[in-house]
């Protein structure tokens, strides 16, 4: 703030060099202070210091010159995974208003925050994706699209959780939101597996192991209820052994994570506890 970063560069009438590197300084300050605030569980995650300073423009390093701004390249940038959290940190903000809040959400509430989340994945597929037919992704944006995937199905649990509950428990609603929770929670584990089991993926188990494992055993929590559901009889092999197979993650990085050590002395015990009821 004494560097004055916290106003809009385009009051000091500087180049376009000068502007973006105080917007992208801002702009990581902020999302450290959006990543704190919800590890310290706070549900508005969005800082409100200043929202006057415009976002970084989606452009690499070697696009920005004391001349102008040149035109951005077809596939996804330097600064896509920032801009693209940052759009999804606001639809959490809005989840955690309506759903968290004192009154209860209605359906329509949820079913446009549910597009609105859709609507974010159809524009990462078109960023990213668009060049990859000849121009294989690097490895880092291949990452950053698979994280964006995880915390946007972690969304979906979040925003359907009270929907799936009552459906749980009998009353009589849409079953959108079992269908929705149920997929997410699988789609979920399997960017978890991914993550694990693929080499090139190893510099990136601070993610596995971190934030990664935390949403993996919210999912992982998802399809334990819905083991016990006669429903998903059906399905109770299928999600047995996408269960285990998280367990045997989460056992085999517990030394190294403590969120996977927790997560895996309590799924590890509802296992046994759900082999012990079916028999």
């Amino acid at each position: 703030m004494r560097l004055g970063c916290h106003i809009d560069p385009s009051e000091f009438n500087l180049n376009p060099i000068h502007c973006e590197e105080r917007r992208r300084c801002w702009a990581w300050l902020m999302m450290l202070y959006t990543i704190q605030n919800t590890m310290l569980g706070n549900q508005h995650p969005l800082p409100r210091i200043s929202q006057t300073v415009q976002l970084p423009l989606n452009i690499n390093d070697d696009g920005i010159s004391s001349d102008g701004i040149s035109e951005p390249p077809l596939g996804p940038t330097q600064m896509s995974y920032l801009l693209l959290k940052f759009r999804l940190f606001n639809i959490t903000t809005k989840i955690c208003q309506e759903v968290f809040g004192d009154d209860e959400p209605c359906q329509e509430l949820i079913e446009a925050l549910d597009q609105e989340i859709c609507l974010e994945q159809e524009s990462w597929d078109k960023q990213y994706l668009a060049d990859s037919a000849i121009n294989p992704l690097p490895i880092y944006h291949t990452v950053h699209l698979n994280i964006l995937y995880g915390y946007s199905h972690q969304l979906f649990l979040l925003l359907h959780r009270p929907f799936f509950a009552q459906s749980i428990m009998g009353f009589s609603i849409p079953n959108a939101s079992q269908i929705r929770c149920i997929s997410s929670a699988e789609a979920l584990l399997d960017i978890h597996r991914m993550f694990y089991e693929t080499p090139a993926f190893t510099p990136y188990r601070w993610y596995t192991e971190g934030l990664g494992s935390f949403h993996a055993f919210h999912a992982a929590s998802v399809l334990a209820v819905a083991l016990l559901q006669p429903i998903y009889q059906p399905q109770y092999q299928k999600f047995r052994r996408i269960l285990e197979h998280a367990l045997h993650i989460f056992e085999a990085s517990a030394e190294r994570s403590a969120i996977c050590s927790k997560a895996y002395r309590i799924l590890n015990w509802l296992l046994l506890v759900y082999r012990l009821f079916m028999v």
